[in-house]
């Protein structure tokens, strides 16, 4: 068994090395960036296979670079690691790459081929939604997924106690 001070040194690497992936992946300007931080997430998996973290932006990097099988394996990794995260991220992913697509900020080009229920979807539309999720259902989940987010506009003229009046209501 290694020594206390040896497994200290091995998280904080651990845990530097995941900082330093997300920096790099997220401030990178350009191919060069995606590489080192492909390198950067490869040593991380290497001292941790079950780094949420590296499998889910490998999986990211891969599918920049249109590397479908590849993002996929990744991101087969990432759900063997942790379902209920990966189900969270994924639908985030999805849901910004959306709204971006939407706002013509993004091209879609990068898109894994398939739909994202090919890839994402964990089983049917009933049952229960995910714990972190604000919705009742899976199949709420799924029919208010598209819809964009609502504004701060219409938040501030929701009036509130007209809304409590129907909820106790029940209309």
């Amino acid at each position: 068994m290694p020594s206390l001070p040896s497994r200290l040194v091995r998280r904080v690497l651990i845990l530097w090395l995941g900082l330093r992936g997300s920096l790099e992946f997220r401030m990178g300007r350009g191919p060069a960036d995606l590489e080192q931080a492909r390198l950067t997430f490869d040593r991380l998996a290497g001292l941790d296979e079950r780094s949420f973290l590296a499998q889910l932006l490998l999986g990211r990097i891969a599918e920049r670079r249109q590397q479908a099988g590849t993002a996929l394996e990744h991101y087969a990794r990432a759900h063997d690691i942790d379902a209920e995260r990966f189900e969270r991220a994924a639908l985030s992913l999805e849901y910004k790459r959306r709204i971006l697509a939407r706002a013509g900020l993004i091209r879609t080009a990068h898109r894994l081929p398939g739909t994202f229920e090919e890839h994402f979807d964990p089983g049917p539309r009933t049952g229960e939604a995910p714990a972190a999720s604000d919705f009742s259902s899976r199949d709420e989940m799924h029919r208010f997924r598209g819809r964009a987010p609502i504004s701060r506009a219409e938040i501030a003229a929701t009036d509130l106690d007209e809304l409590m009046r129907r909820l106790l209501r029940g209309s």
